[in-house]
């Protein structure tokens, strides 16, 4: 299925995928670079420190470790908070053309597909909590382009080639959360727990109201997810209360009644340990990020 975009490459075509910017750099505390937006595709693997990403008002924090892929076209800003630097790895692509997809998306396998839906502009970003197999293939990519031998250039594109196969696969698996067939019990319980996260819900609540043990609700919520039932709860919920401190006015103790915290020394605990900062640093990182002349 990757015949295609493989050959186009190698043989040069102008409507082929290729790199545009690559390197590793250490940036230091209260960096701000933005706002941007290029149609090329980002990578950043994040080596060392936190970095956050700002994307229509939406602040993702990226740790040591974790990968983020910026899809095309998407006006964003990159910051780091006054407390540390951060080291990463970024390397640019520009996607196969609509030209490409169109003249060979018939022999195409769904993850080709993936990236037709994103050259349509059907998500903005993803988030990785591993970033290891990215991670080498960028860190191949950026050493074999600063190369001058004539090898070079060929597997700078085979790399660029596999690291597009690993995005395509990762995006699959990403895009499938909900749509697989999962067990029914588990279906129901990531309903109601979407319904209800914000009223204070906890596992035997989820387990009485789909009908199933507490310690099976558990291990499947596990097998499928790598987290607990509440590990995925507080998920949401400081999801939630993150949006809150960006959009809205409420105090810190007004959105931990809210979100049904017990109580905001709770809530701003597990948010500091979530985001690296507590509620209120994080309104006002924000706030002075969305208004640098302040």
């Amino acid at each position: 299925m990757y015949e295609a975009m493989i050959h186009e490459m190698l043989c040069g075509e102008k409507d082929a995928s290729r790199i545009t910017d690559t390197f590793i750099q250490t940036f230091e505390p209260g960096c701000k670079i933005g706002p941007d937006r290029h149609p090329s595709m980002e990578v950043i693997c994040v080596i060392d420190g936190t970095s956050y990403m700002l994307i229509h008002g939406q602040m993702v924090r990226i740790n040591k470790g974790e990968c983020f892929i910026l899809f095309p076209d998407i006006e964003h800003s990159f910051l780091l908070n006054d407390r540390q630097t951060c080291t990463l790895v970024n390397v640019h692509f520009i996607p196969p053309e609509q030209s490409f997809f169109a003249q060979n998306l018939r022999g195409m396998g769904k993850e080709m597909r993936l990236f037709y839906e994103m050259k349509t502009h059907k998500r903005q970003y993803l988030k990785l909590s591993d970033n290891a197999v990215i991670r080498n293939i960028s860190e191949r990519i950026i050493s074999e382009s600063s190369r001058r031998k004539k090898s070079s250039e060929i597997l700078t594109k085979l790399y660029l080639c596999e690291l597009q196969i690993q995005l395509a696969d990762i995006l699959e698996d990403e895009s499938g959360v909900f749509q697989k067939n999962l067990n029914s019990y588990l279906a129901e319980a990531l309903l109601y727990i979407h319904l209800h996260y914000a009223e204070g819900i906890h596992l035997y609540q989820v387990a009485e109201a789909v009908s199933i043990s507490p310690r099976h609700l558990s291990r499947l919520f596990r097998e499928h997810f790598q987290v607990s039932v509440q590990g995925y709860i507080n998920t949401l919920r400081l999801e939630r209360a993150q949006k809150l401190l960006e959009t809205t006015a409420l105090s810190i103790t007004e959105i931990s009644q809210r979100l049904q915290f017990g109580n905001s020394q709770y809530f701003s605990s597990a948010f500091k340990k979530q985001e690296g900062i507590s509620p209120g640093e994080y309104r006002n990182f924000v706030r002075i990020s969305n208004n640098p002349a302040e």
